[in-house]
Protein backbone atom coordinates (compact mmCIF):
# COMPACT_ATOMS: atom_id res chain seq x y z
CA UNK A 1 0.00 0.00 0.00
CA UNK A 2 1.52 3.33 -1.37
CA UNK A 3 0.16 7.04 -0.68
CA UNK A 4 0.36 10.03 -3.48
CA UNK A 5 -0.76 12.92 -3.95
CA UNK A 6 -2.64 12.37 -0.29
CA UNK A 7 -4.72 9.62 -1.37
CA UNK A 8 -4.39 6.44 0.25
CA UNK A 9 -4.11 3.84 -2.58
CA UNK A 10 -4.14 -0.07 -1.42
CA UNK A 11 -1.76 -2.55 -3.06
CA UNK A 12 -3.45 -3.51 -6.14
CA UNK A 13 -4.45 -0.45 -7.20
CA UNK A 14 -7.82 -0.06 -5.41
CA UNK A 15 -8.35 3.45 -4.65
CA UNK A 16 -10.86 4.47 -1.80
CA UNK A 17 -14.00 6.58 -2.63
CA UNK A 18 -15.23 9.41 -0.20
CA UNK A 19 -18.34 6.85 0.84
CA UNK A 20 -15.98 4.05 2.11
CA UNK A 21 -15.83 3.39 5.28
CA UNK A 22 -12.20 1.66 5.48
CA UNK A 23 -9.68 0.13 2.36
CA UNK A 24 -10.88 -1.72 0.06
CA UNK A 25 -9.66 -5.66 1.04
CA UNK A 26 -10.01 -4.33 4.82
CA UNK A 27 -10.64 -7.14 7.67
CA UNK A 28 -14.78 -7.15 8.27
CA UNK A 29 -15.49 -5.15 5.65
CA UNK A 30 -17.96 -6.17 2.24
CA UNK A 31 -19.10 -3.62 -0.31
CA UNK A 32 -22.45 -2.71 -0.26
CA UNK A 33 -24.89 -0.42 -2.82
CA UNK A 34 -23.91 3.06 -2.61
CA UNK A 35 -26.85 4.65 -0.32
CA UNK A 36 -26.67 8.00 -2.67
CA UNK A 37 -26.96 6.63 -5.83
CA UNK A 38 -28.78 3.42 -5.18
CA UNK A 39 -26.10 1.02 -7.12
CA UNK A 40 -26.72 3.07 -10.48
CA UNK A 41 -23.62 5.08 -10.18
CA UNK A 42 -24.80 8.36 -11.54
CA UNK A 43 -25.68 11.19 -9.75
CA UNK A 44 -27.36 14.62 -11.55
CA UNK A 45 -26.14 13.11 -15.24
CA UNK A 46 -22.53 12.42 -13.85
CA UNK A 47 -20.84 9.70 -11.88
CA UNK A 48 -21.79 9.55 -8.04
CA UNK A 49 -19.19 11.61 -5.73
CA UNK A 50 -19.43 8.44 -3.18
CA UNK A 51 -18.38 5.74 -4.89
CA UNK A 52 -16.96 6.85 -7.52
CA UNK A 53 -19.30 6.25 -10.51
CA UNK A 54 -19.12 2.19 -9.68
CA UNK A 55 -22.59 2.03 -7.47
CA UNK A 56 -20.78 0.39 -4.37
CA UNK A 57 -18.96 1.43 -1.62
CA UNK A 58 -17.20 -0.63 1.26
CA UNK A 59 -18.96 -0.74 4.70
CA UNK A 60 -17.91 -2.48 7.91
CA UNK A 61 -19.68 -5.14 8.06
CA UNK A 62 -17.81 -6.92 11.57
CA UNK A 63 -17.31 -5.74 14.81
CA UNK A 64 -14.19 -5.19 16.09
Amino acid sequence: MGEKSGVEVPAGGAQRNPGDEDRPGARQTGEQVCPRCGGGGRVDAGPCPECGGSGRVVAIVGDA
